[in-house]
């Protein structure tokens, strides 16, 4: 046996035990010092149960949260077959049910071209029904500043935004794009 009884127990519990039927701990929300003699504990057990619902509902509320938080795909052509590889690799890594397509066109887009891009992320939007696929043009260059404006808009941090492999003929680097993820096809 332990020192001080306990049955070899002491050290595992000697943070938590103050004395003969005391415990203590450490309030997390207001990092007080709470201590409450065994009695008390046994005879409030309608404040447990309050507390873990408590946490239950903020637990449920965070994943939800983190399970409607959209993350980006930047499309540079609107090829359907690099699109689909995006949504699998999200639908696979990321903790999301809502995706955002976005496609920078400088000098816009052709009706046509528009009506494709549309009809692919429609088709795609049904393909994945566990999952919302927005589309999103924007008429500017596609480089850092572009993306910053981007995520300050859509309110969405910059590191849940994805691009394919750049090519050659892209002016930045994927650094300087301060965090966007690359999915390589």
């Amino acid at each position: 046996e332990a020192p001080g009884g306990g049955g070899g127990r002491r050290g595992r519990h000697s943070s938590s035990m103050e004395g003969e039927g005391t415990f203590s701990w450490r309030d997390t929300e207001t990092c007080e010092e709470k201590t409450v003699d065994e009695g008390t504990a046994l005879n409030n057990k309608d404040h447990a149960v309050s507390c873990i619902q408590s946490l239950n509902t903020r637990i449920k509320s965070w994943i939800k949260n983190a399970n409607t938080a959209p993350v980006v795909f930047f499309t540079k052509n609107g090829s359907i077959v690099a699109i689909n590889k995006a949504v699998l690799y999200i639908r696979q890594n990321e903790d999301t049910q809502h995706i955002k397509i976005v496609h920078f066109a400088p000098q816009g887009m052709k009706a046509e071209q528009r009506a494709c891009l549309q009809s692919d992320i429609e088709f795609l939007d049904r393909l994945y029904p566990k999952h919302c696929i927005d589309l999103v043009f924007v008429q500017q260059e596609f480089n850092r500043l572009a993306v910053e404006r981007l995520a300050a808009f859509l309110q969405i941090p910059v590191n849940r935004m994805f691009i394919g492999c750049p090519s050659k003929s892209f002016k930045d680097t994927v650094a300087t794009l301060g965090g966007v993820r690359v999915i390589t096809h």
